[in-house]
This record gives C-alpha cells, sequence and structure tokens, in this order.
C-alpha cells in the first residue's frame, strides 16, 4: 500500500530551514513530504539575488531530492508527451517490486470543484487574470492548486488565510515543541486524516 502525501506549502521551507529540520528523518513510516508540480517550481532559483532565499531553496530541493520527493501531479490522459498540461501526468511506471513510479493521482469531485469555483479561491491570475509571479505561474495559480490537494491530501502551511473550504490543513505555526513528525502525525490524528 502506498503511503499517503503531505504536501509542504512553499512558505513552510522559511521555518523548515531555519530549525534545519531533516524531513527524511522526520519522515517516518506513516506518510511521504512531497510538494504539488507548481510548488517545485516557486522554490527559489539557485540564482536568486537574496542570500537567504537562495539558501532556503537550495535547503529545499536537497530535502526532497534527499526524500526521493518527485513533484506529485494529478492525472490526466492528454499528459502524454511534451505537450503535457502543467501539473498532470500518465499511468506511471509498474516496477519489478509492484510500486508504481511517475504517474498522477484521481482528483476528486470535490477538489475539481474547488479549482473551477472562483468564489471559493483567490482568483488566478489576480484581477486582471494575466498577472504573473518570479516563478512564471500565473499569481494564486499554486495556493488554488494547493487548495485542491487539500481536500484530498494534508497541506502544512503557515498562510491559512489562503485556503479558505480546505479541508485537511495543519498550521505549521502550531509546531512549538517535539520533532516535526511527531508534530505532523498528531495533526493527522487531529485531521482524522488515514495513515498506513
Amino acid at each position: 500500500m502506498s503511503k499517503p502525501l503531505v504536501f509542504l506549502d512553499n512558505c513552510t521551507w522559511n521555518f523548515l530551514y531555519a530549525k534545519q529540520v531533516d524531513l527524511l528523518v522526520e519522515q517516518g513510516d506513516e506518510y511521504r513530504f512531497t510538494v504539488s508540480a507548481r510548488g517545485f517550481i516557486e522554490i527559489p532559483p539557485l540564482d536568486h539575488s537574496d542570500e537567504l532565499v537562495r539558501l532556503i531553496g537550495i535547503y529545499a530541493r536537497d530535502q526532497l531530492g534527499r526524500l526521493g520527493a518527485r513533484p506529485a501531479n494529478r492525472f490526466g490522459f492528454g499528459s502524454v508527451g511534451e505537450d503535457a498540461p502543467l501539473g498532470t501526468a500518465g499511468f506511471g511506471t509498474l516496477e519489478a517490486d509492484g510500486t508504481v513510479t511517475g504517474g498522477g493521482y484521481l482528483g476528486s469531485l470535490e477538489g475539481q470543484a474547488f479549482r473551477d469555483d472562483p468564489t471559493l479561491h483567490k482568483k488566478i491570475g489576480g484581477l486582471s487574470g494575466v498577472k504573473t509571479t518570479n516563478s512564471g505561474l500565473l499569481k494564486n495559480e499554486t495556493d488554488v492548486d494547493y487548495g485542491e490537494w487539500s481536500l484530498d491530501f494534508p497541506l502544512i502551511t503557515n498562510n491559512l488565510k489562503d485556503f479558505k473550504g480546505a479541508k485537511y490543513l495543519i498550521n505549521i505555526k502550531d509546531w512549538q515543541h517535539g520533532s516535526f513528525g511527531d508534530f505532523v502525525i498528531s495533526e493527522l490524528r487531529r485531521l482524522s486524516f488515514p495513515v498506513v
């Protein structure tokens, strides 16, 4: 059985970096940390002009690499080849040990309804619908993406206000003591989220 995903919103990297959390140690056996394809794009680049932001980006990529975490994608039949819409993937590859690598997750109807209803989230692209961020993605695009994911999987964030109507939210500010992994497990129990 595959371990459930726990998503890390981009704003959590600052907290994790400040405490030098080793996600591979903290992940445990019950779940696995990841980011979405859009979230991965928004990790600060290696050539960022601000040294602290650059170091946070290096840390985030290193942590995801150590975890072997690939950005999560949603399933889409039309996502084969280079013309695949951002954040979608096909069936994946069946490995010899019976696991599947790559591929996309089926989105829930609840998540799709969230994404398609602009009254449930900030407008993608801002008021104009075309405003972009430094990453090149549309303004609020990643927040809406993570909001959709949070209806099926836990999302650790610092910006609860960005996710009204979300289901499985964990506020990283609530982590005051103990290990990060223990905090995540206690929050998954509080949310009644099933873990392996």
